[in-house]
């Protein structure tokens, strides 16, 4: 991979995201720059519409970005970072056209302004935002075995979901809901007073609703790590660990997760780091009586 890319890449990661900086550091050498050159784009992707000044602004900005990804698969696109590091990913893994369309689809939804009214609502959010990068990083790190696409998308859910309510504050702020309306109702709670001061306890009640629904969902990606190549499994198993304690704190800390940001320290990290270490050594029984299958990524592609 060129290295002005890798290099540039690097950097996106490591202001951009400290926790998944850390986990890609255990991914093999060619794996953890993929794996940059992904999370440069969407991150980019990401920025371009939370930067953008109106709803017609990022509409528009949106159809850019899928036109120029279309671009990336035909192979007309001529602009350089980030996109010149997606074009190297996805036809070095044969990564499918629908992933990333599908992940800004899930930016469309925020471009346009598309309420989460329903839990199905908020899965099919997660799904594209975080889902498809988990089936992305599969084919990086050479997995197709059904079981673990499943198990990706499922560890993206609950990634996702811990996002939302690590970010309630700011969203709410930006002027952005992705708490499901029917959760809130339940409380007797609406998009216009569910963050009032006086309705912070009902907010709690959704938001551990969600943690608990987010729990199932890395449970679910926990028992994915088997399918992964062992450093594979390493790397996401310390991500996996971090955001799931983002979660936990947002819990423990009752109302008060919502008048600030929940970051995990870097000595929670490294204690983390050796908790996810020790779980991926409790899993070598398990790999030895059945072994990872190293399957060919062309095989069957057309139906992942």
């Amino acid at each position: 991979m060129a290295d002005h890319l890798v290099s540039q890449s690097k950097k996106d990661i490591t202001k951009g995201s400290k926790s998944f900086s850390l986990a890609s550091l255990f991914f093999s050498r060619q794996q953890k720059e993929a794996a940059w050159l992904l999370y440069a784009w969407c991150r980019y992707c990401d920025d371009v519409i939370d930067h953008s000044t109106s709803m017609a602004e990022a509409q528009a900005k949106t159809e850019e970005l899928i036109s120029e990804t279309q671009k990336c698969y035909l192979g007309t696109s001529l602009k350089e970072h980030p996109w010149s590091g997606l074009n190297q990913i996805i036809h070095q893994y044969k990564i499918s056209q629908k992933y990333p369309l599908d992940l800004l689809r899930g930016f469309k939804i925020d471009a346009d302004g598309q309420k989460i009214k329903t839990i199905d609502d908020l899965l099919d959010y997660c799904y594209c935002v975080a889902g498809t990068v988990g089936l992305m990083m599969c084919h990086i790190m050479n997995v197709d075995r059904p079981e673990a696409l499943k198990h990706a998308v499922d560890l993206g859910h609950a990634m996702q979901i811990t996002n939302i309510l690590r970010d309630i504050r700011e969203d709410h702020l930006m002027g952005r809901l992705y708490l499901p309306e029917e959760f809130l109702a339940e409380e007797n709670l609406n998009p216009q007073n569910f963050f009032d001061e006086a309705n912070r306890p009902q907010l709690k009640k959704v938001a551990d609703r969600l943690n608990q629904l987010a729990d199932r969902y890395y449970v679910s990606g926990l028992k994915g790590l088997m399918y992964l190549p062992w450093r594979s499994a390493w790397a996401v198993s310390i991500a996996l660990f971090v955001y799931r304690d983002i979660g936990r704190q947002v819990k423990a800390q009752g109302i008060s997760a919502f008048d600030q940001r929940t970051v995990v320290s870097g000595a929670r990290k490294f204690f983390l780091l050796i908790c996810a270490s020790l779980k991926l050594i409790s899993t070598i029984p398990a790999r030895l009586m059945e072994p990872w299958n190293s399957s060919q990524l062309n095989k069957n592609r057309s139906e992942l």
